[in-house]
């Protein structure tokens, strides 16, 4: 999924149908994109034929808190903020090469570009094997039916990812020698989870 902001429009590309909530009618079929005026309920594109109501009540743009991620994000909630989400732009073509840190861990910008696994990889919280692993919960979420969801301990083989930065310094792994890379994973078409995965599991396009 990519997401983009246009002045006052909010595009969101979708990579792969299955990604595609199927209650927004305002999804062109053409370009498998949801396009939606920030200041408009996102109610007014759900199917009148959800009987759940609302995806999310309102989407509306805001500041990053995390530079690195982009320098807008958009936050959805539904009634009361029972249910709240964060979507960052994570296309950054003019910082490729730049300097970043992500937390303490000192790295170089790639951009956002897309990747795919190639192998079964352990997903961390830190450029490191022996640091804490990332669960990643797959969830398919629809306004039209309940939300089905799965777990995995590791990233599964020929999963899509964006890459947003990597390492310095390459590190040598058993017989591997190769960069950490900073990535997102999509849980599910609005939720997004950032870790660090070994770079000789992933092909970068």
């Amino acid at each position: 999924m990519k997401l983009e902001f246009d002045n006052n429009k909010v595009v969101i590309s979708f990579y792969q149908i299955a990604q595609r909530n199927t209650c927004y009618e305002n999804v062109d079929r053409k370009s498998n994109s949801l396009i939606f005026s920030v200041d408009k309920d996102l109610k007014k594109l759900n199917s009148p034929e959800c009987p759940n109501g609302s995806f999310f009540d309102i989407c509306e743009v805001g500041g990053s808190d995390a530079k690195f991620l982009g320098e807008k994000r958009l936050i959805c909630s539904n009634k009361n903020n029972q249910k709240q989400t964060v979507l960052y732009s994570l296309d950054h073509r003019d910082r490729i090469g730049k300097r970043v840190v992500i937390e303490h861990v000192d790295g170089i910008m790639m951009g956002g570009r897309k990747a795919v696994t190639t192998d079964a990889v352990r997903f961390r919280d830190e450029p490191s094997i022996n640091s804490k692993i990332i669960n990643v919960n797959l969830t398919t979420e629809s306004c039209c039916s309940d939300s089905v969801e799965k777990k995995y301990t590791s990233l599964q083989k020929d999963w899509n990812v964006v890459v947003i930065a990597r390492t310095k310094e390459k590190e040598k792994i058993e017989k591997w020698e190769n960069y950490w890379y900073y990535i997102a994973v999509y849980q599910s078409e609005f939720s997004q989870v950032y870790g660090w995965v070994f770079g000789q599991f992933i092909k970068i396009e």
